[in-house]
């Protein structure tokens, strides 16, 4: 049986730069592992296991994909994995062909996120598991007062991001962390690094203050000298 398709009233929509990604995405894990990270327009459960294809694993030659999108035209589920998406898409020149939506976030993400807004109940409401959710690519890490790493996530078609624990990034997809850490220069190196910036800017930060307050005492014992003088001068 073929995936069924789906086909949206979409205007054409070319790719543009700098779109802002909307933040405050939050997730709530499998396992009773809530994670609150600001409000939302979807909750997401990480996947467990990360069927669908990694950007940098995508290949040219799986598609006759060519130069600009002109519009998306439907989507369907992946015939493969159905937690996943495949983006029937209409290039400029108007050959067509069936992408897979990550290949789109990552060279085309606006096109993709205006498309599933023209979607009536969005994303979510055409996903099998409506919770289940893949990680599209790691922004970035920081390192918690407990020493517990966290990242800095940006979800498969959606402009949301948020802060999850690095081993329940790890255990969706343990080759995305390496690809990350790899990309650091080492898990190690890269944590010692978010430490010493973190104590560096506290410093500073203090140092400044320190200044700050000098300053300003220098500033008020002039005032109170020159006070004194023209009370002296003053007739009595």
């Amino acid at each position: 049986m073929s995936p069924s398709t789906y086909v949206a009233p979409v205007a054409e929509m070319h790719c543009m730069t700098g779109y802002p990604p909307k933040s405050g995405a939050s997730a709530s894990f499998r396992g009773d592992m809530p994670l609150d990270a600001g409000p939302s327009t979807a909750e997401a459960n990480l996947a467990t296991r990360a069927t669908c294809e990694n950007p940098s694993d995508i290949k040219a030659t799986t598609v006759a994909y060519e130069s600009k999108i002109e519009r998306i035209l439907a989507h369907q589920n992946d015939p493969g994995d159905d937690t996943c998406f495949r983006m029937h898409v209409r290039w400029e020149g108007g050959t067509e062909s069936w992408v897979p939506e990550i290949y789109i976030q990552k060279h085309c993400a606006p096109t993709l996120f205006a498309y599933w807004n023209s979607v009536e109940g969005g994303r979510e409401g055409v996903m099998e598991d409506p919770g289940l959710w893949h990680v599209f690519r790691i922004i970035s890490h920081k390192r918690g007062s407990s020493g517990n790493v966290r990242f800095h996530v940006a979800w498969v078609g959606s402009p949301q991001y948020s802060w999850e624990a690095e081993a329940t990034v790890k255990d969706a997809n343990s080759g995305l962390v390496e690809q990350y850490w790899d990309s650091q220069d080492g898990r190690r190196k890269a944590v010692r690094r978010s430490v010493r910036s973190k104590n560096y800017f506290g410093g500073e930060t203090r140092a400044m203050d320190s200044k700050s307050k000098m300053r300003q005492m220098r500033r008020d014992q002039a005032q109170r000298r020159i006070a004194n003088k023209r009370r002296k001068l003053e007739p009595r």
